[in-house]
């Protein structure tokens, strides 16, 4: 029987970003400038900016994967075996 685990991990990076406008503006501003440089690949986040759960520490969550139909789990190919 073929069980299917999902795996989740929550990455976060603090850009800081010097604007010359202040409030609104410049948040805006700044938010587009980080949001262009990540799809640039200027900011790329990897494992060393893994949040970790608050409650458990641990630094991902697995969990049953129930909203994909048991039937077509059984046509999957497994990536271990038990």
């Amino acid at each position: 029987m073929k069980q299917c685990i999902a795996v989740t991990e929550i990455l976060r990076r603090i850009v800081v970003v010097d604007t010359k406008e202040a409030g609104t503006d410049g948040l805006e501003n700044a938010i587009e400038r980080v949001k262009e440089a990540y799809k640039a690949q200027e900011v790329i986040l990897d494992a060393g900016d893994l949040v970790p759960d608050p409650v458990t520490g641990e630094p991902a969550c697995f969990c049953e994967a129930d909203w994909i139909d048991p039937d077509e789990i059984q046509e999957m190919d497994a990536d271990f075996t038990l």
